[in-house]
């Protein structure tokens, strides 16, 4: 889990007006400044015309203010600035980055059901084979404890028998999964989000406990079937 971008460069500490040329910025940057002053933010205000992506505004022409301090300052230079964009909403790094927290999110969200249902059919699918295979091989399991083979041995080989192969397969599976979203990662810019990785981390081991309760669950089928070795060998 990752949090991607799209290529520029942050900054947190800007708020920026648009305008619709170098004249109007220059406008728009005095009134600014009487804003910001009236609401007692401190900010250092400039004009943007050159159509550098330098700033917020991306390439487009308007006002930049580098408004230290943090999110609360931020949150009021935008507040106070609205009067400034005639109908112009002012634009921050959260506007900036909205649709890429948007699209991330969606993704984390649809991956992360995804996994769910994998693991569900995975839990469902183990406990359905383990138990049918306790059926099938019942008077093998029958001729075993006559043999004098005790029922945790018979439990141990059959656990066995059935984990490795859902072990090979889903930690194969989730390897790809991990190294093909660090590749996606490194080709998109994107940042490690520690968070998603303890998600996937306990989505994962979740997963492989149900799983092994799952398989867990037909323990008394075997006991029940080997109650009466004779019988089942018969």
């Amino acid at each position: 889990m990752s949090q991607l971008d799209i290529g520029f460069p942050e900054h947190p500490d800007q708020v920026a007006v648009l305008t619709d040329g170098g004249a109007d910025a220059r406008h728009t940057a005095a009134e600014a400044r009487r804003l910001l002053d009236r609401a007692g933010v401190e900010a250092t205000v400039s004009t943007v015309d050159d159509g550098g992506f330098d700033t917020v505004l991306l390439g487009n022409t308007g006002v930049v203010a580098r408004v230290p301090g943090g999110p609360e300052r931020i949150d009021a230079a935008v507040t106070a600035l609205a009067p400034a964009g005639q109908g112009r909403f002012p634009v921050s790094q959260d506007y900036v980055s909205a649709p890429d927290e948007t699209i991330t999110d969606r993704v984390a969200t649809v991956s992360t059901a995804t996994l769910l249902l994998s693991f569900l059919v995975a839990t469902a699918s183990a406990g359905l084979t383990a138990a049918a295979g306790v059926l099938d091989r019942r008077r093998v399991y029958g001729l075993l404890r006559l043999s004098g083979t005790p029922l945790r041995v018979l439990d141990r080989a059959r656990v066995r028998e059935t984990v490795l192969p859902l072990v090979v397969l889903a930690g194969g599976t989730t390897a790809m999964g991990v190294f093909g979203g660090y590749q996606l990662n490194q080709a998109a810019g994107a940042t490690v989000n520690g968070s998603g990785a303890l998600q996937l981390v306990l989505c994962v081991t979740a997963g492989a406990l149900a799983m092994l309760a799952a398989i867990g669950g037909s323990r008394p089928l075997l006991r029940r079937v080997t109650a009466n070795p004779a019988q089942t060998a018969d």
